[in-house]
């Protein structure tokens, strides 16, 4: 292979100390161009190639000013084609993770992600570059390392997208860094190395911090992975348990998902405990008192209205509604985000009322009429209510 030195020149032999000489007298303080970027690439890859003992690369290495390794380092993405035939090279791998830990692993591996297609390929790439023992990433679990529980997981599935967070489309936004994030819990840690097939959406579980850690058992993390409708009923499920504060029932569920291994199953007893929730557990006092008698809604409008009453996220409506069927003689509103929040509305005497509001002040959400339609469709089945009830505010 013919070696280039930093100008692009055809270099027949090794000169360290020249080379050394030209970076620490030549190089920008600035960002490099990308073109500059590629002939670093090159060199580097050139000299790792031709340095066969360990001894003779740490001591290069080591003379290359700190600054070099930032200015490649900060660079983004296509200037790393030059390197596209050394990705296998663990040395040159080793160095770029260890330039720019995180971010910089996750940068590569995500251009690695156009031109690798071969999953073995690419889990070889995982193992080498993003869990280095040389990065931060690393840490030991129940005497595991986390690569192999990583690389197993990577030989079960295709990471669809790489992402430095998980935004958007559920499917197509799980990232590098998720999987280590996933990885530090050492229960959902033992959860993935244990299935025996995961999809992206069970990642996503897996981290959902909604989600109580004892509900994401190897059973749950697959039942998931098969069932859309039993994640959301779970989130709304999760939710109103936070509002309702019932320790007992909490622990309860906690032990009837760890043994749970069927979905249907699953989703039935999620089912039911939300019916149960909403018919016989109290909500907790909410956040505020009314200055006046409770009234009949009669429309979503009036809805709102004791929203601006209670100075409460029922003002503006809400982004998400979730599990607002009738349930028993509750009607149970929940949505999601930021700004989380519960609505308990109850039909009683022939006429719907607002019982509680737990969740944010004065929240903002950005979409509106969920819940009111939703509040709307209900009312309209309502019986004429007596006056007097009414006015006492029953």
């Amino acid at each position: 292979m013919e070696i280039f030195d930093l100008q692009g020149n055809p270099a027949r032999e090794f000169d360290a100390s020249f080379e050394l000489e030209y970076l620490r007298g030549s190089l920008p303080s600035k960002r490099w161009e990308m073109v500059e970027a590629t002939k670093v690439s090159r060199i580097l890859g050139d000299r790792i190639q031709r340095c066969n003992a360990a001894e003779a690369w740490e001591s290069y290495l080591s003379e290359i000013p700190y600054r070099v390794r930032d200015c490649v380092s900060s660079c983004h993405g296509m200037q790393w084609v030059a390197l596209e035939a050394l990705w296998h090279q663990p040395a040159l791998l080793t160095l770029l993770s260890d330039m720019g830990g995180r971010r910089y692993a996750m940068n590569v591996f995500a251009v690695s992600q156009i031109r690798i297609q071969s999953c073995n390929e690419r889990r070889a790439l995982y193992q080498k570059l993003a869990f280095s023992r040389k990065t931060d990433m690393l840490s030991e679990l129940m005497g595991e390392p986390v690569e192999r529980i990583a690389v197993s997981l990577l030989s079960r599935t295709e990471l669809p997208n790489i992402e430095p967070s998980i935004e958007g489309d559920v499917e197509n936004s799980q990232c590098l860094y998720d999987v280590v994030r996933v990885c530090q819990d050492k229960t959902i840690a033992r959860a993935l190395s244990h299935c025996t097939w995961i999809e992206p959406r069970a990642l996503v579980y897996a981290i959902d911090e909604r989600i109580p850690t004892a509900w994401k058992s190897p059973a749950m993390l697959q039942i998931v992975s098969a069932s859309e409708e039993t994640y959301q009923a779970l989130v709304v499920l999760a939710d109103l348990l936070v509002f309702a504060m019932h320790n007992e029932l909490r622990s309860r569920l906690d032990q009837s998902f760890q043994r749970l291994t069927d979905t249907q199953l699953v989703l039935q007893r999620t089912r039911y405990w939300l019916g149960r929730i909403a018919s016989g557990v109290c909500f907790p006092n909410p956040p505020f008192s009314y200055k006046r008698p409770l009234r009949w809604l009669a429309t979503a409008e009036e809805l709102v209205e004791e929203g601006h009453v209670a100075e409460n996220c029922l003002a503006t409506s809400v982004s998400h509604y979730a599990s607002g069927a009738l349930l028993g003689t509750h009607c149970i509103f929940a949505w999601e985000g930021e700004k989380r929040a519960t609505v308990s509305v109850s039909n009683r005497n022939g006429g719907w009322y607002l019982d509680e509001v737990q969740g944010a002040h004065r929240a903002d959400p950005p979409k509106a009429f969920d819940v009111l339609a939703a509040f709307d469709r209900e009312v309209k089945t309502c019986p004429e209510t007596d006056m007097n009830d009414i006015e006492k505010g029953v």
